[in-house]
């Protein structure tokens, strides 16, 4: 029990770090710019990005939820709304686009209650955002539309059709270290390799020292000392120009617990090969055993009808228990 609390902890840090950082508006302009690949993009005013701070209400009781919802004005397109849903599960959730579909439809009915849309208005358009953290990758439909029964094509206008992106926080190394987005950083300290920690450090110490707003960089820095406990390293001041030779101590000293975890993982799939190889010895001996036996009974019923048989012939008794090796007051 200690041990799931644990993880329930961790998991609870993780994402309050990560629903933290998309709080400014700094960083949902780095995810949308570097993550979300559609020609929209370029026409957005990002200057306009506004927090929608309400409280969704759901038949008299306000509903506390994961999500992070910003407004932006496309230019000359009028408002869309950015709805980005942090997806702590470790596995995939087939069931996302109901998810995510109920959670946009409680946003337009809490715009329609407030009357942040009015009559002759349309509703905004929604871009539902799921972040991903899982190892394994992201094989959810992403369209509600397939998961539904289609028995006979006329159905089709009646069904839904919604469909939302999913930005895997696991993508190779090299791609997430070439973007200069803090997003990146942020999600190369998911899977960091090795031989790349130190450039991982390095270049988010760079992005934090180009930022000039100090609430963002109060965030950041949270961030990085609550990842700095996770992964059991030192945490030092990223406003000291020195935390560059710091950066080398952390890295030989992760380098020394990642070899240290991956000689216990080593152990451990030592043993499990140890007993897969003992199943498979098992298993050959059995077999081997089996034949053996199979012949040895094999060889006592051929002595068994052979004895019968030189009974049947009045073969003097000790003749057919030399020959055959059974007694014939055992045959009946």
């Amino acid at each position: 029990m200690k041990k799931t609390r644990g993880i329930i902890k961790k998991k609870t840090v993780h994402d309050a770090g990560y629903k933290a950082l998309l709080s400014h508006p700094e960083v949902v302009q780095d995810l949308i710019t570097f993550f979300v690949h559609a020609d929209f993009v370029k026409d957005i005013d990002f200057e306009t990005l506004t927090p929608y701070r309400e409280n969704f209400v759901v038949r008299g009781r306000i509903k506390r939820s994961l999500d992070i919802v910003w407004s932006v004005k496309i230019k000359d397109r009028g408002t869309a709304y950015f709805f980005i849903l942090l997806e702590p599960q470790s596995t995939v959730y087939r069931w996302m686009p109901v998810r995510v579909l109920i959670y946009i439809l409680l946003l337009y009915q809490d715009l329609i209650a407030k009357k942040k849309v009015k009559k002759h208005e349309k509703l905004p358009p929604v871009l539902p955002i799921v972040i991903y953290r899982g190892k394994r990758r992201w094989k959810a439909p992403l369209s509600v539309e397939t998961l539904i029964e289609m028995p006979v094509e006329e159905f089709a206008p009646f069904v839904p059709k919604f469909s939302y992106q999913v930005i895997e926080a696991r993508q190779p190394e090299k791609l997430l270290l070439s973007l200069r987005s803090i997003m990146a950083k942020v999600f190369l300290f998911e899977t960091v390799s090795i031989e790349n920690l130190n450039e991982v450090f390095s270049s988010f110490l760079c992005l934090y020292k180009a930022v000039d707003r100090d609430e963002f960089k109060d965030t950041l820095k949270h961030w990085y000392q609550n990842k700095m406990d996770e992964m059991d390293m030192e945490s030092v001041d990223l406003d000291e120009w020195e935390a560059d030779r710091m950066f080398e101590v952390n890295v030989r000293k992760y380098k020394a617990k990642l070899r240290a975890e991956g000689r216990e993982e080593g152990r451990q799939e030592g043993r499990q090969e140890g007993r897969q190889e003992g199943r498979q010895e098992g298993r050959q001996e059995g077999r081997q055993e089996g034949r053996q036996e199979g012949r040895q009974e094999g060889r006592q019923e051929a002595n068994l009808i052979h004895a019968r048989e030189m009974k049947a012939l009045n073969v003097d008794r000790e003749i057919i228990k030399k020959v055959t090796g059974i007694d014939i007051d055992n045959i009946e």
